[in-house]
């Protein structure tokens, strides 16, 4: 049984005030809870059949072909495992059991009214190295009001004025009722197709780009990278270059080398360093020279339709991120609160590297500069 979703009669439709309440399940949300699960149950059964057929058939036919005697515990060896992985199937079935019973059981929902002010995503880091693992969550806020759904969370802007009623315990939508915020909906992609976070889709508006010189404070700001990345890298390079090549002479000088091993020592030892420091200079330096040699750049116009903010306990900070038709950029959380849904704003990046420069709005003329180059020198 699917969930039936309601659109409201009018796209005018106010819902006057954030509020969360609770109601008992109706008639309909019980069947729905009771038939959640039935597609996975099937899939449990009919495993549990596959498992224990299986079994029987192989030991049945080892049985015959090699018959019972001594070795009847051994041909009955996959009938066993048979039966292993259907008791295992068992548990799946009695966990799902336990969830519905508890579900109904507690025999309410949450109705949830307002407009969203706020969504925020928070991600938690357990373990190290291989047994590294993330785990995300997903909150949305109307006003001081919040609730934890991820589906809901991908289906939703800030400033959607909503009503749904959802299962106290397991999350499960009963009813839905979606006003798009108008200025984001205008420029939201059609979704052609869901698959949870992921959408496939196609866009309603193009983003316009143009090309514009460089400013005084732009130029200034890329020769400054520059200088601090040759720098850091000629010290470094030289410092390790140094060490390495010392070495290989202190070596050669306590002890007797042919002229080969003699040459293998020092293209190891001043070589390998020496080549690669200049491949790390001419990877981070010449593409940077080449966008201040050009002096121009690349402004996209864009329109926010999404923004969210994450905390990653294992880095113990905050991310703010911006959405727009196309692009997804990091910013300060100054331009982070200070940008609304629908607002338009332009992206400034280099037209060689295409490097981030700044991000402006355009009602308010607040920027956000890129701090790996905008550094204070």
């Amino acid at each position: 049984m699917e969930m039936n979703e309601l659109k409201p009669e009018s796209s005018e439709a106010i819902i006057d005030r954030n509020s969360q309440e609770y109601a008992p399940l109706s008639p309909e949300d019980i069947q729905l809870i009771k038939t959640k699960f039935s597609k996975k149950r099937k899939v449990v059964y009919y495993c549990m059949t596959v498992f224990l057929v299986i079994g029987a058939l192989v030991s049945t036919y080892a049985i015959i072909n090699y018959g019972a005697g001594y070795r009847l515990l051994e041909n009955l060896i996959p009938f066993f495992v048979g039966i292993g992985l259907a008791l295992i199937c068992l548990l799946v079935l009695f966990n799902y059991n336990q969830e519905i019973n508890l579900e109904l059981k507690n025999s309410r929902k949450c109705i949830y009214k307002g407009v969203v002010t706020k969504r925020f995503e928070k991600s938690v880091q357990t373990g190290t190295g291989k047994n590294k693992n993330t785990n995300y969550y997903y909150y949305i806020y109307l006003g001081d009001i919040c609730i934890e759904h991820k589906d809901l969370y991908f289906e939703l802007s800030v400033g959607d004025k909503i009503e749904v009623h959802i299962s106290e315990k397991l999350g499960i939508i009963f009813y839905k009722n979606i006003i798009k915020n108008k200025a984001v909906a205008d420029a939201m992609p059609e979704v052609i197709d869901t698959h949870g976070p992921l959408l496939e889709i196609k866009y309603k508006q193009e983003v316009n780009h143009r090309i514009e010189f460089l400013n005084d404070d732009e130029i200034t700001g890329l020769k400054a990278q520059k200088k601090r990345r040759t720098k850091r890298i000629l010290i470094v390079g030289a410092i390790i270059t140094l060490l390495m090549g010392a070495t290989a002479e202190l070596n050669l000088y306590i002890d007797s080398y042919w002229w080969n091993e003699i040459i293998m020592w020092r293209l190891g030892f001043w070589g390998i360093p020496l080549a690669f420091f200049s491949l790390l200079f001419y990877r981070r330096t010449i593409p940077l020279s080449k966008d201040i040699m050009e002096g121009k750049k690349i402004i996209i116009s864009e329109k926010l339709i999404n923004k969210e903010e994450s905390y990653s306990d294992a880095a113990k900070a905050y991310t703010y991120n911006i959405k727009g038709i196309r692009e997804n950029l990091a910013v300060s959380k100054e331009f982070f609160d200070s940008i609304g849904p629908g607002d338009d704003f332009e992206i400034h990046q280099t037209s060689v590297r295409n490097k981030l420069l700044s991000v402006v709005i355009l009602k308010s003329s607040f920027s956000y500069k890129n701090h790996e180059i905008f550094k204070s020198r």
